[in-house]
């Protein structure tokens, strides 16, 4: 949720997120793979801790992130943006498995 602050407090962020998605221009192009590194080291230290799913597409996961970023200044704004977030999340984590016959909670 740190980084729905941070975009309250950086208007304007959406272009600047554009590079996370990448595009046709040589600049545009080559920063998802500048971020690999980091968001690699993210993601594996929740991956191994047991949080996060071990089958995470780096690059879709900066796409999301850039989604977020690209929710429309209006008055709910940000209760939007964390909503997504938490799709987001929750998506990222590991689910318990259930036994065949048992039923969710």
């Amino acid at each position: 949720m740190l980084f729905v602050d941070f975009l309250d407090a950086k208007h304007g962020m959406a272009e600047a997120m554009d590079t996370l998605i990448g595009g046709p221009e040589p600049l545009y192009s080559k920063t998802p793979h500048r971020l690999d590194v980091p968001i690699r080291v993210l993601v594996a230290g929740e991956v191994e801790a047991g949080v996060f799913r071990d089958d995470i597409e780096l690059h879709d996961l900066l796409r999301a992130l850039a989604g977020v970023a690209h929710v429309r200044p209006s008055k709910s704004w940000k209760r939007s943006a964390v909503r997504m977030i938490d799709l987001l999340l929750n998506g990222l984590q590991v689910k318990p498995k259930v036994k065949a016959g048992a039923q969710r909670p």
